[in-house]
């Protein structure tokens, strides 16, 4: 009877290390799932974003008008409504119907999109005058002074507002579960219904978030910190 109790769920009161040993290798998979749907995601938004940064520039009000309010509009929504909005209402618009999958990445895309053209026009920002001026009275046409002399100097400011933003979107990722993509959320969530071993599960998940994402922001800060160093000197 005793033995029959401890099994049922919320009876357990003990670790089981041995289900961490058999199911690590599976959650290791889904993690790989996971930071590949986020890299897929990362390169989409960086371009989206680039674009979008390109707009902020422009001499024409209306590109400037448009991405401000993408941006913002992006930047405002809770990033479950977003994806909720483009799995649910979007096709009620335009007839267009999207599988999770796509759905996810697109989300996670606009999600980046809308902070990674920020990251861009602040690092071009933070680039003086002087320096375009300087490039100007060479000869060098726009493209060329922003490829030779704006890029590799704002790239090295990006860098570590790039790095916590992509913590910022693994965390983000998990929020997919919502739509049943196999990932490591998901994947965690379906086997505690199946097992009734949270703590064990959740504690794995937590504990691979917690070294992916702690790995990251101390590069973050170690960069950050080398910076001002080398800017002190």
């Amino acid at each position: 009877m005793k033995e029959k109790l401890a099994d049922e769920p919320g009876a357990r009161c003990f670790f089981d290390i041995y289900f961490i040993r058999d199911q690590f290798l599976a959650f290791l998979y889904y993690g790989a799932a996971s930071l590949s749907i986020c890299a897929a995601s990362l390169i989409g938004g960086g371009v989206i974003g680039a674009v979008l940064c390109l707009m902020h520039f422009s001499r024409l009000k209306t590109l400037n008008a448009v991405a401000g309010v993408l941006v913002g509009a992006v930047r405002a929504l809770p990033e479950l409504v977003l994806i909720f909005w483009l799995y649910s209402c979007l096709p009620l618009i335009t007839g267009v119907t999207l599988n999770a999958l796509s759905t996810g990445l697109i989300s996670l895309s606009l999600f980046a999109a809308a902070y990674l053209s920020e990251i861009f026009r602040a690092g071009l920002l933070a680039i003086g005058i002087g320096q375009r001026e300087a490039g100007y009275s060479l000869g060098l046409s726009r493209l060329m002074v922003l490829r030779l002399i704006i890029l590799p100097q704002a790239t090295k400011i990006m860098i570590g507002p790039l790095l916590n933003f992509m913590c910022d979107l693994i965390k983000a990722s998990t929020l997919l579960s919502a739509l049943s993509i196999h990932e490591m959320s998901f994947y965690a969530s379906s086997l505690g219904a199946e097992t009734y071993k949270y703590l064990e599960i959740y504690t794995m998940v937590g504990a691979i978030y917690f070294v992916v994402i702690f790995a990251m922001s101390s590069a973050a800060k170690r960069y950050l910190a080398r910076r001002e160093l080398v800017l002190a000197s």
